[in-house]
């Protein structure tokens, strides 16, 4: 790994008593870091975090926190333009936290590098918009949470981009709402290519309800109890088979496919699904097109496809038959001995035809 020298380095040095203010120049012994400097927060413990708000327009060419100890860097608001590599947690036993409420951090160049070489780093986005070409989570002693800020990726490559983030999602080193269970996340693809990471927490979802839905004989003071549901969400990069991927082999319940698209005309109103296991329903455009229970999952929407931006979403119901193989349940056992896992999802491709 190569990184970008700078022409100088100032270093941050915050003195008890004094603005935590990245604009004061004190803290820099004097001279406030520009685009041709490096800024550098070694590390001088808790209390000495540098600040940027609202009536900050911080600037950095190379920057550099938590080199030998804890650094802290709190974004309320402002601007941060950074235009070479971020270094977030260099060297153990380095600590870095950057906690960003709101404002707007732009990365124009090089890489945002976080727990680096046995050091610490987390980054906690929980406002704002933090805008790099990369993040690299390689380690375990890195780690990302995003609750209801946004992350953008100018990386042209949204597929590997979008790969990368399910793979930091799936090691634990990407989380949603301090890993919040109902928590998900969404990545879209922007006008300009760049990938937006987002995320949002749901009611949580519950099963197993006590009594039973449509009882009857209830006593009028009922002990009312149920399980908690669990819900996750995944970007996929192309339509998959569950029983092929190793975190949905096991799945049972209801998948939620969503996406937009764009049309210029009305001569394509047949929408096929292609492959489907399970039942298929189609809303487009908030409006509901049905069930398909089994053969070709064929969709008329004549009457919901506008002219421009289309929203779709697909549900598909599988069935319990991979689920029963790991249910602690002797009757669920004994049903799927020696059963091999069936297929579950839609495999697709969907596509958009002309009616004949």
């Amino acid at each position: 790994m190569t990184f970008t020298n700078a022409f100088a380095w100032v270093e941050w040095n915050h003195i008890t008593g004094n603005s935590h203010s990245w604009n004061n120049p004190q803290n820099w012994g004097g001279i406030i870091p520009t685009l041709s400097t490096d800024p550098i927060i070694r590390g001088q413990g808790s209390g000495h975090e540098a600040v940027i708000d609202s009536s900050v327009s911080a600037t950095g060419c190379t920057m550099w926190m938590g080199y030998s100890g804890q650094a802290d860097l709190t974004i309320s608001g402002g601007t941060v333009t950074v235009g070479s590599d971020i270094v977030l947690g260099d060297s153990a036993p380095g600590i870095a936290t950057m906690i960003m409420t709101d404002g707007s951090f732009n990365h124009t160049s090089g890489w945002l590098y976080v727990g680096f070489n046995g050091a610490n780093g987390t980054i906690n986005l929980h406002g704002g918009t933090l805008t790099t070409f990369k993040v690299l989570l390689s380690s375990a002693n890195a780690h990302m949470d995003i609750t209801h800020g946004k992350l953008i990726i100018t990386n042209p490559d949204s597929i590997g981009v979008i790969s990368e983030i399910n793979g930091y999602v799936q090691s634990g080193r990407l989380t949603f709402f301090n890993g919040n269970p109902q928590a998900a996340y969404k990545a879209t693809v922007n006008a300009q290519g760049h990938t937006e990471i987002t995320a949002s927490k749901r009611a949580a979802d519950v099963y197993n309800p006590s009594p039973a839905n449509n009882s009857t004989g209830v006593s009028r003071n009922p002990t009312i109890s149920w399980l908690p549901g669990t819900t996750s969400k995944r970007v996929l990069p192309a339509l998959i088979d569950f029983k092929n991927d190793q975190t949905l082999c096991e799945f049972s319940g209801t998948a939620i496919y969503s996406t937009q698209f764009n049309v210029s005309d009305n001569q394509r109103t047949l929408l096929s699904l292609g492959e489907v296991f399970g039942i298929s329903e189609v809303t487009l455009n908030g409006i509901n097109l049905g069930h398909r229970w089994f053969g070709e999952h064929n969709y008329d929407v004549s009457n919901a496809l506008i002219i421009g931006t289309n929203v779709l979403e697909i549900k598909v119901i599988t069935t319990l038959s991979n689920y029963f193989s790991v249910w602690e349940n002797p009757v669920a056992q004994i049903w799927t001995t020696d059963r091999q896992p069936v297929s579950e999802g839609m495999v697709g491709p969907v596509l958009l035809l002309k009616q004949e």
